[in-house]
């Protein structure tokens, strides 16, 4: 069995409802009723190189009291300093803290806060009532400690700002308002506005955890980042970003850079990813609202156990990958079938894995909906994705194999590229196609055979396919699929009904159970980005462009072949780039 660099451990979700119920997304105004579920979890995370569980959460990165007394007091007025300890020093616009212990900082201060302590020693910031503005480097600089614990007073307003490009002070690269070399806690019931100007918001070049408190980033670069890991339990966070909402990449260590979030209400608006790291993301609670990204989820490894997740993509919703163009499986031409025959115990050790088995997400993409360059599979929870309106993208992309066990999901878009899940799965799936092209907000419904309404989802999108997958859906038994003014019954004769393979050939459509009409979705057209069809370069053949990457495809005057390749039998290679353009042009004139 592959090993994961990083295994959650905690209870399934359990999807609690009777036989006929309506299953449909709370916070989405297009459908009417919402899926109850419960989660219980524990906060521990296991490395695959070692056997030993450490705690995602220390109890002290939870602990926000603190008494007033005991603590030393800094308070800033501007440009001076009133500070009883000889510890701490101001100069040139610097306040210097060398030893460890609990500092309460209060006041406007025009520089930066330094701490500068021993490797093995722990600092408390309590930050109450401050106004802090760095020009050129971070408002709060963690140059050594083994720890650093970053406490909003409850009650108090805090300000964090850095302007200008930033300029190194010494051998660190500082490129964030919060920049700590050490492990770094924010917690405390008070709230936090960090604005940076050229860099990113709050950064962590080890772990970042937060456990609580009120927290608005503006950047130009990522909100909250951490290179090891970053952590969340709690609180309320505002985020609008330039790069990723939030990030974690560790290139030197690879069972490390991952996000865990088991809690907070969140709203991101970035121009990359809402959310990215190299490694896993881990969502096991916290309500997560995206509204604007490139990639609304990224990540080797994404798991969703609960929580709800609502986010709008320019690209993929959630996006599965090593940031190789090698997945679990081949897929010609971006697209394609990928593995066809795999066990539950191999799709869920795959490297490269998307695993929903609990919580609610709600999914608006223009690229696809769900994607994973490895496999995709699906326990618990609730999915509703309104995917690509082009055909170069499906609702469901995955280049190992899909599989379905619990849980509902409906995943509607343009059926060029639609997939259906695999013959692992052991909950019944429908996949079906309409002749046209339905409107935005046109109602797809389920129903048994007894008129029972099982599904309702109204789609954000145009879309022409649908995948419908919920516990009510068994062999032998007919069913009921309405798009728009369409109907079709379905019997399902096996556990899966439509066998879309990714390029759009199934036997779900709607008065053309052989193949698909591509209706008007047509070529993705170009955008900013390059065009729809395509993931961040690296991703796949086709790969679309980020924000900021400028490298375009060149397509050479002449195709030499291999040395010893020769075109089939009867078969001329056009030489002359020519004339391949000139028939895919004659191609497309006729579709």
């Amino acid at each position: 069995m592959k090993k994961k660099s990083m295994m959650i451990l905690l209870s399934m979700a359990l999807i609690m409802g009777a036989c006929g119920q309506k299953e449909t997304p709370e916070d989405n105004p297009e459908v009417t009723k919402a899926v109850e579920h419960t989660t219980d979890t524990t906060e521990t995370v296991t490395e695959a190189t070692g056997t030993e569980s450490s705690p995602l959460f220390s109890e002290r990165d939870k602990e926000t009291d603190y008494d007033e007394e005991e603590c030393i007091k800094i308070s800033l007025n501007k440009n001076t300093v009133s500070c009883e300890e000889p510890y701490v020093s101001a100069a040139d616009g610097t306040v210097t803290i060398t030893k460890k212990g609990t500092y309460l900082l209060s006041g406007t201060w025009e520089g930066s806060i330094l701490i500068d302590v021993g490797k093995e020693d722990k600092v408390q910031l309590i930050l109450d009532g401050t106004d802090i503005s760095a020009n050129t480097t971070a408002a709060v600089y963690v140059k050594e400690a083994d720890k650093v614990f970053l406490t909003l007073a409850g009650g108090s307003s805090n300000k964090l700002k850095s302007t200008g490009e930033f300029v190194n002070i010494d051998d660190n690269n500082i490129d964030g308002t919060v920049f700590s070399k050490a492990d770094l806690t924010v917690n405390g019931e008070g709230t936090l506005e960090v604005t940076s100007e050229t860099g990113h918001g709050i950064v962590g070049k080890d772990d970042l955890v937060i456990t609580g408190g009120t927290v608005k980033v503006e950047s130009a670069g990522h909100g909250l980042s951490g290179k090891d890991s970053v952590r969340i339990s709690g609180g309320v966070f505002d985020i609008t970003c330039g790069k990723d909402g939030i990030h974690s990449g560790n290139d030197e260590e690879e069972e490390k850079g991952y996000v865990y979030i088991g809690g907070g209400e969140f709203m991101i608006a970035a121009e990359d990813d809402g959310i990215h790291a190299e490694n896993s993301v881990v969502i096991e609670a916290g309500n997560i609202n995206i509204t604007k990204s490139y990639e609304g989820i990224e990540g080797r490894i994404l798991e969703f156990a609960g929580g709800t997740v609502s986010l709008t993509s320019k690209d993929d919703g959630l996006n599965a990958t090593d940031g190789s163009t090698e997945g679990f499986g081949f897929r010609p031409m971006g697209g394609g079938a990928g593995v066809t025959s795999a066990s539950l115990e191999d799709i869920e050790s795959s490297n490269i894995l998307i695993k929903i088995s609990g919580g609610q997400l709600n999914i608006r993409a223009d690229g696809d909906g769900i994607d994973s360059n490895g496999c995709f599979l699906m326990t618990g929870g609730a999915v509703y994705v309104s995917g690509p309106q082009n055909s170069g993208n499906g609702a469901l992309d995955f280049e190992g194999q899909g599989a379905v066990t619990g849980g509902t999901i409906v995943a509607a878009g343009a059926g060029g590229m639609a997939m259906n899940f695999g013959s692992a799965s052991t909950q019944g799936s429908i996949m079906v196609s309409s002749q046209a092209s339905l409107a935005a907000g046109t109602v797809v419904t389920l129903k048994d055979s007894r008129g029972n309404e099982l599904v309702s989802y109204a789609p954000a999108g145009k879309y022409n396919s649908v995948v419908i997958s919920c516990p009510e859906i068994k062999v032998g038994e007919t069913y009921t699929v309405t798009m728009g003014e369409e109907t079709r019954t379905v019997t399902m004769e096996e556990l899966i009904y439509g066998s879309g393979d990714g390029f759009g050939r199934g036997n779900g459509g709607f008065g053309n159970k052989g193949g698909f009409n591509w209706g008007d979705f047509g070529v993705p057209p170009e955008t900013e980005f390059g065009t729809e069809r395509g993931d961040k370069k690296g991703d796949r053949d086709f790969g679309g462009l980020r924000p900021g990457e400028t490298e375009k495809f060149e397509i050479p005057e002449e195709i030499e072949l291999p040395e010893g390749m020769m075109p089939p039998e009867g078969m001329e290679f056009p030489r002359d780039i020519s004339t391949l353009q000139g028939n895919v042009k004659a191609s497309s004139a006729d579709a």
